[in-house]
């Protein structure tokens, strides 16, 4: 089997609630939009199917 497809442990996944602190927390700014438009954008579009399609190609 492939290293890249072993079973692995996955981390809960975040409320919209958190990812703010989070993200601020890891030195991200919000200089573009404000944080609560982000928080409004991470409610609204769900990316995440798109992004872990690819999440084996790295």
């Amino acid at each position: 089997m492939n290293d890249h497809f072993k079973e692995t442990t996955l981390r809960p996944m975040m409320k919209v609630s958190e990812m703010g602190p989070y993200l601020k927390n890891k030195n991200i700014k919000f200089e573009l939009i404000t944080e609560e438009e982000a928080e409004k954008y991470l409610r609204d579009n769900n990316n995440y199917y798109n992004i872990t399609a690819y999440k084996y190609n790295f």
